[in-house]
């Protein structure tokens, strides 16, 4: 098959599981909306350097995909989602703010991996999670990253 061909069935895909997996969230009380930031990348130089001459990471806004003149896709924040629930705390109103990622195979990079770290040491989530496709049709499974 030519790549073009499947790289095209593969977003198609990966999009329609996002709106599975935003749709499945929504059923279970959180509030979700897309994350349109994304953690900026640093120099591969960087590591090499004492942690105080570092250049540090930050939140940016996320690029948009353009290709000849076309914008070819929007959303491309890290992680996809940002969603928070109201905590069943003894009258005190706190809220989870956490982030959903979208893997098809529950697999992530090596730089989302890099990037799950970060948001997370750095307070931005509290927790990550990642959905991926369960065995059954239709099934959704949910993993919090760094629990394995």
């Amino acid at each position: 098959m030519d790549k073009s061909i499947q790289g095209k069935k593969n977003r198609k895909s990966g999009k329609r599981f996002e709106e599975k997996v935003r749709d499945d969230l929504e059923t279970h009380g959180w509030i979700v909306a897309r994350w349109l930031n994304s953690v900026s990348d640093f120099p591969e130089e960087n590591i090499n350097k004492p942690s105080e001459e570092r250049i540090d990471r930050k939140i940016v806004p996320a690029r948009t995909h353009m290709f000849m003149g076309r914008i070819v896709n929007y959303f491309t924040g890290f992680p996809d989602f940002i969603a928070f629930k109201k905590s069943d705390n003894i009258g005190i109103e706190l809220y989870h703010i956490v982030g959903f990622e979208c893997k098809v195979s529950k697999y992530l990079s090596k730089e989302e991996k890099d990037m799950c770290n970060w948001l997370i040491d750095n307070k931005i989530f509290s927790k990550i999670f990642i959905a991926s496709k369960g065995k059954k049709r239709g099934e959704i499974n949910y993993e919090e990253f760094g629990s394995n």
